[in-house]
């Protein structure tokens, strides 16, 4: 199958979404610049459909994650994925909860 995720950290971890790891025998994730690495899953969790995957590299540049606690109604969120195996797809919107 395809997916997407985002490296969370120089040394290689990566989230992306557990019903793309679920029944994986092998991962192997490809980078935008065409490199290919296999990936190790540290952990998933179905409920919440997030995952978190290993490759062997360092030096990555890499995503630093939000505080969802943090955002406020009216502010702009954007989520990216790589739905279908296209390169990239975006979607931004607002959030109209309070909290």
């Amino acid at each position: 199958g395809l997916g997407s995720g985002f490296v969370i950290s120089a040394d290689g971890y990566i989230v992306t979404n557990a019903h793309v790891i679920e029944n994986a025998d092998v991962i192997h994730v490809r980078f935008t610049d065409k490199r290919e690495m296999k990936a190790k899953v540290i952990g998933a969790d179905k409920r919440s459909d997030v995952a978190l995957v290993k490759v062997e590299a360092t030096n990555l540049p890499f995503l630093k994650l939000g505080d969802s606690n943090a955002v406020r109604t009216g502010e702009w969120v954007l989520a990216i994925g790589s739905p279908l195996g296209l390169s990239a797809a975006g979607m931004k919107t607002m959030p109209s909860w309070s909290q």
